[in-house]
């Protein structure tokens, strides 16, 4: 991840009386952000509705957009939900700088990673997040995290929680910002992606002669069942790996572990 432009912000802890809370989600707006669920909440729970402003930062398509605009108008939300649309990275960064909370659900989940959750825990900002995929690499202790299969249940009380509780925001966030000091790094990525890249290669020759006796016992009719299977897999074990393999006779008379 390029942290740069990934100054720490210290996250906002309380607001003066009567101030909204800004609560903030980020990216190419689609439905498996889930901006909609968020917008479900504030129509059902109007004491959140007027204690927070909702900004949805990112390109939206125009339909979508109206679809969204239909259930802000629907709830009643138009004084505290804004799409801004497309937002430069400073302006966008701006927003992330001065947000409360940020909303980074997925369901579905089909990345590996996500860039705005690290820009907003290297920001030190309290996330709620899907309990899937990437995000469940993260520790509770640094993200609120959601079931997306009870979201329609869990989303009310997560967003509850997190707004209305500012020693809750600031532990946090404070706990985001150090897991992402630590792990978002470009530097430790690549002291541990080296070492693995070396074993890959190191182990090239191996899996190449596997791949060649594989093709032979396939021409031979052979099925994994039959004793020339454990054969080769004892024989590859022993030359080049430490311990038993798990078609050895050791291992296959042992008594099961769990």
């Amino acid at each position: 991840y390029d942290r740069v432009r990934a100054r720490p912000a210290a996250a906002t802890v309380s607001r003066p009386a009567g101030q909204r809370l800004l609560m903030l989600s980020v990216g190419h707006v689609n439905p498996n952000r889930r901006v909609n669920s968020v917008l479900q909440v504030l129509g059902g729970n109007p004491d959140l509705a007027e204690a927070v402003e909702y900004v949805v930062a990112g390109g939206i398509e125009d339909e979508y957009l109206r679809q969204h605009l239909a259930t802000v108008e629907r709830h009643n939300l138009q004084h505290c939900v804004r799409f801004t649309g497309y937002l430069e990275d400073k302006e966008l960064w701006g927003l992330i700088q001065r947000a409360d909370v940020c909303v980074n659900l997925r369901h579905p989940t089909m990345e590996s990673g996500s860039a705005s959750l690290a820009e907003q825990m290297l920001a030190g900002k309290p996330v709620v997040v899907s309990k899937a995929g990437c995000y469940l690499d993260i520790p509770d202790d640094c993200v609120l995290k959601v079931d997306p299969v009870q979201e329609e249940a869990e989303l009310p009380a997560a967003l509850r929680t997190v707004l209305l509780d500012a020693p809750l925001r600031q532990a946090l966030g404070r706990n985001a910002r150090v897991f992402a000091e630590k792990h978002f790094s470009a530097r430790g990525y690549a002291a541990k992606l080296d070492p693995f890249l070396d074993r890959v290669l190191n182990l090239a020759p191996l899996t190449a002669s596997l791949y060649r006796i594989g093709v032979h016992l396939r021409c031979m009719g052979a099925t994994p069942d039959m004793a020339i299977y454990h054969t080769v897999a004892d024989s590859f074990q022993e030359l080049f790996c430490a311990g038993p393999s798990r078609f050895s006779s050791q291992a296959r008379n042992a008594p099961p572990t769990g």
